[in-house]
């Protein structure tokens, strides 16, 4: 039975920013050494919280910027309890969406038939989040859930509440907007309450930071022994849960980039020949390049129609090609195209260090841009095959897919020290 309470939010003073658009920033796992250089221009960017610099020093660090932001009032706290509506708007092939979250704390519990998890967590990833949670004493990004409300009732409640209410604030992030909305009506936190009783809820972004609070709840649990309540503020973790049934919330691919493959181009594409075939879209200026990646994507999902499993390829020594590896073999319908690429294509490479990419431009650019040597696109993830696998306890390789709309690091942020909580 999950139990999902309001709390008091910390977020960035409306009073002393006009725009949040330079504070938030991407999710950590996604934040490359260009992206973070760029963001931390701004002093007061999210960033310095969820990715902090200073090798041993950087939870200290972390630690040093929170409560700083704290003293000069850059972050406040809400008063009093409540849950939050993330209202938000985007634009998908040409048409206008709008599809709510409910933001608020779940009480952690270990993975279960009401709680389900579906990726495999990194050991690395574990860790840091561990300690930056142990160290601020923070939930500085939100844990996100997918539940099923097939006739939308929730839903329509939320869009009731909302017809005559104005947001705490609104942020432009990767060309979707953003709207925080407190709930400030016991009819509608009732319901919130009680909906969340009984319903399963699948874990489908940040494993790292769910695992991570487990961990730490465990040590202080034990730590505390017959003085543990159960109602201490570590027993609970910032979330946002999501309706599968919204037509606007999709279940991604993450595109994979490698730093250095260790051998030549000519090397990598001979090592991949066993298992596919090659395909090249060549380009000669700005203009081409821009449709040579949109052909990437559109071959990707054809051959998908057809049968095939391909993936999009590109390398800094081929600056002016992308090239299609298209799997020869037999396709087993049951398994993930992240899967066949673990196995046929980075298990054939030495260990390579891998970066993650949520959106479909980023790659292309970070190689570019020399940061990278060469990057993997990874299409046609479906996410009624994907909840039907969690279903069947299916777990997945760590960055398998990523859950849309991504919610923005600094949106709002639970203190176990100074965030109240709604307790009953």
């Amino acid at each position: 039975m999950a139990k999902v309470l309001p709390f008091s939010g910390v977020y960035y003073n409306p009073d002393k920013f006009s725009r949040f658009e330079q504070l938030v920033s991407p999710t950590y796992d996604t934040i490359t050494d260009s992206i973070k250089s760029k963001l931390k221009e701004e002093v007061n960017n999210f960033s310095y919280l969820i990715s902090p610099d200073g090798n041993g020093e950087k939870y200290k660090n972390a630690v040093n910027k929170f409560f700083g932001w704290l003293l000069r009032d850059v972050l406040i706290i809400d008063k009093k309890p409540s849950f939050y509506i993330i209202e938000v708007q985007r634009k998908i092939e040409g048409v206008n969406y709008t599809h709510y979250g409910i933001c608020g704390l779940l009480k952690i519990e270990d993975y279960s038939d009401k709680l389900k998890k579906n990726q495999v967590v990194s050991e690395n990833q574990l860790n840091d989040r561990y300690m930056l949670i142990k160290e601020t004493q923070t939930n500085p990004e939100p844990v996100c859930f997918i539940y099923k409300d097939k006739e939308r009732e929730l839903n329509s409640k939320i869009k009731d509440f909302l017809s005559n209410k104005k947001e705490k604030f609104q942020v432009e992030f990767m060309r979707n907007l953003y709207k925080i909305y407190e709930v400030d009506e016991e009819t509608l936190s009732k319901n919130i309450k009680t909906f969340f009783n009984d319903v399963p809820l699948y874990l489908i972004d940040g494993h790292h930071r769910y695992d991570a609070a487990l961990k730490y709840m465990k040590e202080k649990k034990e730590e505390l022994g017959s003085k543990y309540s159960g109602k201490e503020p570590f027993n609970f973790v910032f979330s946002c849960f999501f309706n599968f049934y919204d037509e606007a919330i999709f279940i991604n691919p993450v595109h994979r980039g490698v730093k250095n493959f260790g051998i030549s181009i000519t090397d990598i594409l001979k090592t991949l020949s066993n298992d596919y075939k090659f395909a090249l879209i060549q380009f000669n200026n700005p203009k081409e390049e821009l449709i040579a990646r949109k052909k990437v994507n559109f071959i990707i999902e054809e051959n998908r129609k057809k049968g095939l499993l391909s993936f999009g390829f590109y390398h800094k020594s081929a600056n002016n090609k992308y090239f299609i590896l298209s799997y020869n073999k037999q396709l087993n319908a049951d398994i993930l195209d992240t899967d066949f690429f673990n196995k046929t294509i980075i298990s054939k490479f030495n260990q390579p260090e891998i970066s993650y990419f949520y959106d479909f431009e980023t790659p292309f650019d970070v190689v570019k841009s020399g940061e990278l040597e060469g990057v993997f696109l990874i299409n046609g993830v479906n996410k009624e095959k994907i909840i039907s696998l969690i279903e069947q306890n299916k777990t997945f390789e760590p960055q398998s897919f990523c859950f849309s709309p991504q919610i923005p690091g600094g949106l709002m942020l639970f203190s176990y020290r100074y965030s109240s909580i709604g307790l009953d």
